[in-house]
């Protein structure tokens, strides 16, 4: 597998617009990383485990909803571009052959 780009930063715009607690991106964050270290450790051959595993982060996604609301934010078009921009250069890095529609298909945002 190629190396991660030493350039790449996850979340980018969403942690330079002060619109988005940081707290909260660094939740979303966390569970890019998790994803990460999932897939290192797996087979990834077996596209309905990915899709299982990229479910779940989905919905863990969706379920902070609230929390932003919570802190006058929410979860809209730069937040959801960003979060799916860096899933799909996470699948491009690790080649995996899921559309992203397909990836993200239980996303409330």
């Amino acid at each position: 597998m190629d190396k991660f780009d030493d350039q790449y930063v996850l979340l980018q715009n969403m942690y330079e617009d002060t619109y988005y607690p940081q707290f909260l991106v660094d939740k979303i964050k966390w569970q890019f990383i998790h994803l990460i270290e999932y897939f290192e450790g797996m087979d990834l051959k077996d596209t309905s485990l990915i899709q299982d595993k990229l479910d779940e982060f989905t919905m863990f996604i969706n379920s902070l909803q609230q929390e932003f609301w919570d802190q006058d934010s929410e979860i809209e078009t730069v937040a959801s571009e960003s979060i799916a921009a860096a899933l799909e250069y996470i699948l491009q890095w690790f080649k995996i052959d899921i559309p992203l529609e397909d990836a993200l298909r239980e996303r409330e945002w």
